[in-house]
């Protein structure tokens, strides 16, 4: 993470990510990552989202603070549609789009269909191969390498979120008081105890994550 205050000015990142890809159209941009989850905490990285037309593949990088997420726009599609072609780590982040709108930093005009499109898609019709991702990725972190890492806190982000979607059917990235502290204290000190508190509550929401999968989900 870079120690220097993140750019957080939308015509200046436009301007940095409209010279960093200039042979490709920028489609979009938005704010993911904690901004995008209203999980930002003191040492929270900054994160964008850039969807590009005419670029192919994915590409990650850093600059002044902010990490860059890149997609073709086709990529970003197959996120959205958890093709497994895309790496499990980007398609945990695909609920993102949810929140784009609150969160853009930029839209071309030219595609102001595309991107309303995606927004509006429903997010639950791939809530099962959502699932299906949260649990593989978590549960080779936690379970099989026995790793307890910030990350993590979006096991309990999701779990906060399927408690809403039982109860309204609606899948929300606002979460209640309570989670949030949970959530919050786990960011805050996941590094600063080594008794295994932390890991056993993960992979028993981690638990929980799976048995509605498999009760739940299974059935609709």
């Amino acid at each position: 993470m870079n120690q220097n205050k993140p750019i957080l000015d939308k015509e200046r990142l436009k301007t940095i990510v409209v010279n960093m890809f200039p042979e490709h159209e920028v489609m979009f941009i938005y704010f993911c990552g904690s901004i995008a989850y209203h999980t930002t905490s003191s040492n929270s990285d900054v994160d964008i989202t850039v969807v590009l037309s005419g670029f192919k593949g994915l590409i990650h990088t850093s600059l002044e603070g902010i990490d860059i997420f890149g997609y073709g726009y086709e990529d970003f599609c197959k996120r959205q549609e958890m093709n497994s072609n895309i790496p499990l780590y980007n398609r945990l982040h695909a609920d993102d789009i949810i929140n784009a709108k609150e969160h853009l930093v930029y839209l071309n005009p030219l595609f102001e269909n595309e991107f309303n499109e995606l927004v509006e898609t429903d997010f639950t019709s791939y809530l099962d191969k959502y699932l299906d991702t949260v649990i593989e990725y978590y549960d080779q972190i936690i379970n099989k390498d026995n790793m307890l890492v910030k990350r993590a806190y979006h096991i309990l982000r999701i779990r906060a979120i399927l408690d809403t979607y039982l109860e309204t059917g609606d899948y929300t990235l606002i979460l209640s008081d309570d989670w949030m502290k949970r959530i919050d204290e786990l960011k805050t000190n996941w590094d600063k105890s080594d008794d295994g508190t932390y890991l056993s509550t993960l992979r028993q929401f981690l638990l929980e994550i799976k048995e509605i999968r498999d009760e739940v989900l299974q059935h609709e």
